[in-house]
């Protein structure tokens, strides 16, 4: 950067779940460094009450929930960074059904973005989400940028018989809204098209999926487990990965960290339209396939009875780690944004 800043201290506030959101958060702090910020990081398990005796009300700190930058507002913190990692109201109503609650949520969620000194959002359709929803514009104070937690792995792009003899994945908890059972059932018509075709699930609940496969009807599957870190190694010979969602608003904004670990080790994901973050920024890729419905077999059947040019396939998925999940790119683009956006600030406190 040709100009570095010098208005002193940036805190990062971490998440419980640290194997999905530090390498998002630690973009942000990379960030803030470029821009001559000292950046320091507060783990979840240290929290709001450590932050707060460590920080000066001056400093910017960079939170990952509305409920935590509601909880620092009130400690007389004001250069507040807000992540949006999703649409909570809605999130809560999906599994409580409570509309009181939802109700609280989104008057804390408003104030919050309209409090925050700046926003980040995971994707485009979330950012329009806010601003449709509560009637605000956010372009001068936000940036988009996708969940990812890895780069780009051509080591592990392996042999060509992945996607001949096709090997499925299913990554992730066997949770109502990460679609398990819809899975099994959509690859079990797929086996019956493709005999030799095969299941790999990778997932924390060994006993339950293990249960679940064996009264599912599929012939060909296997069962592992294995860290977040792991995971592309683990996929290093698998051809496609599935990534089902129902159509609603979470998922609609959503940016899914299993997407780029599939792409990462070169397995060509099969995903769910509605997940408009990727399928908008994959629109004009050749390897991936996006499905518009649960019952959108003969697609996925006819992808796959052309195996792709392994060349193409690791010079397409480079080109967007390149940019949509470049560390790099959105280091830069984060520097210069903070750069123009928080200069303003120090002349303002000045």
């Amino acid at each position: 950067m040709e100009r570095r800043l010098d208005i002193g201290n940036a805190w990062i506030l971490h998440c419980l779940n640290s194997e999905v959101t530090d390498f998002y958060l630690g973009t942000v702090g990379e960030a803030f460094k470029q821009i001559g910020f000292s950046v320091s990081n507060i783990s979840a398990e240290q929290g709001i009450e450590e932050l707060a005796k460590r920080a000066a009300h001056g400093d910017y700190i960079v939170v990952p929930s509305v409920i935590s930058f509601a909880s620092l507002r009130r400690k007389g913190f004001k250069n507040i960074v807000l992540w949006l990692q999703g649409v909570v109201p809605e999130e809560s109503y999906l599994r409580n059904h409570c509309r009181a609650r939802k109700a609280v949520l989104e008057a804390i969620e408003k104030r919050a973005l309209k409090q925050a000194c700046f926003l980040l959002f995971v994707s485009n359709a979330m950012q329009k989400h806010y601003e449709n929803k509560y009637g605000l514009d956010f372009s001068d104070k936000s940036y988009v940028m996708p969940c990812c937690n890895t780069m780009m792995r051509p080591d592990l792009f392996g042999s060509q018989k992945r996607y001949v003899d096709p090997v499925f994945a299913y990554v992730g908890s066997l949770a109502a809204w990460q679609c398990f059972d819809e899975t099994m059932f959509f690859f079990k018509q797929i086996e019956e098209r493709i005999p030799g075709a095969s299941l790999k699930v990778l997932t924390f609940q060994q006993s339950e999926a293990r249960e679940k496969l064996s009264c599912s009807g599929i012939n060909n599957w296997t069962l592992g487990c294995v860290p977040s870190e792991k995971v592309p190694d683990a996929l290093s010979e698998v051809g496609y990965g599935f990534l089902l969602r129902r159509e609603n608003v979470v998922n609609m904004v959503s940016t899914p960290t299993k997407l780029s670990s599939y792409l990462s080790c070169g397995v060509i994901p099969i995903f769910s339209s509605c997940v408009k973050g990727f399928y908008e920024a994959s629109k004009a890729m050749r390897y991936v396939c996006p499905v518009s419905s649960f019952e959108d077999v003969d697609k996925v059947v006819d992808f796959v009875s052309t195996p792709p040019d392994q060349s193409a396939l690791k010079e397409e998925y480079g080109r967007l780690f390149d940019s949509y999940y470049s560390r790099s790119f959105h280091i830069r683009k984060l520097a210069e944004m903070f750069m123009r956006r928080f200069s303003s600030f120090s002349r303002e406190l000045a």
